[in-house]
């Protein structure tokens, strides 16, 4: 996270006039119920209000595919996006990637139940 910071402060500095003072909107990809996500990104929204001087809110949406809309029309300043939505939005809206977000995230190998007995170790 420490890495992002300035990347996005860099970028956050450089907005048109009319946005300074301006509440910035941060959308997050709705990948856990909403209080963890607000709770596991408030350091970032904190950092960004001190060094802005802006207040910030961070937001999501109830699922994903409102969350890529919101995208699409423009409703976040900036937005955690995945890979996808992020190209998206960078072809079809012009939107600039500014850091690749790296955090680990738990991946769970599954198969489909056989019809005959057998174990993972078969």
């Amino acid at each position: 996270m420490t890495r992002l910071l300035p990347a996005l402060l860099g970028f956050i500095v450089q907005l048109p006039a009319h946005a300074i003072g301006k509440e910035l909107i941060i959308g997050l990809q709705p990948t856990q119920p909403i209080r963890a996500l607000i709770a596991h990104h408030e350091p970032l929204a904190n950092y960004l209000r001190q060094e802005l001087d802006r207040p910030v809110r961070l937001v999501s949406a109830k699922n994903s595919q409102v969350f890529g809309q919101r995208m699409m029309n423009g409703n976040y300043e900036l937005a955690l996006a995945p890979a996808h939505f992020a190209r998206l939005v960078q072809r079809e809206r012009g939107w600039y990637p500014l850091v690749r977000y790296e955090h680990p995230l738990p991946v769970f190998l599954l198969s489909r139940q056989s019809e005959t007995e057998s174990s993972p170790t078969d």
